[in-house]
């Protein structure tokens, strides 16, 4: 695979957004999926997309312990494929680092991947993980649920 191929996906990712003026999103892809801010790069030596979704602002309010659940949540993540939080050191969001892999990749299985980690990221808005229970309505989205009126550029 190659570049070509991103810029190709980031194409038509766009299209179906209908996002106008998509190389201008090659190098630096920022899009607002249901609310939350994504970044997405290509990355060469993966041959993949990177994303980032922001999860937002850690409260001051119990703040150790809120990144003391992020942390644990990163136990989880030693597979390459595996999202991982991150603290973005300009911001000081909470974010979650995604490799996506390029190969055979559309546009709408990108949607629902960054339709998922936006349901997620709604999720900790809402309860920092600090709530054991999770509802039914913040449960993984459907294959093909997330469409183009849930993302704009950021």
């Amino acid at each position: 695979m190659s570049k070509q191929k991103y810029c190709e996906l980031i194409d038509e990712l766009c299209s179906v957004c209908e996002i106008s003026n998509p190389q201008s999103m090659y190098e630096i892809c920022d899009l607002l999926v249901m609310d939350v801010a994504f970044t997405l790069l290509y990355r060469e030596p993966i041959d993949g997309v990177v994303l980032f979704c922001d999860y937002g602002e850690v409260p001051e309010t119990n703040r150790a312990q809120i990144l003391e659940r992020v942390l644990e949540a990163n136990t989880l993540t030693f597979d390459f494929n595996t999202p991982c939080f991150t603290v973005n050191p300009e911001t000081k969001h909470v974010l979650v680092r995604a490799h996506v892999p390029l190969e055979n990749l559309t546009a709408q299985e990108l949607l629902t991947v960054l339709g998922t980690h936006a349901m997620s990221a709604n999720v900790w808005r809402k309860t920092h993980f600090l709530d054991d229970v999770i509802s039914d309505e913040t449960s993984a989205p459907s294959r093909g649920l997330i469409g183009p009126e849930h993302a704009s550029v950021n």
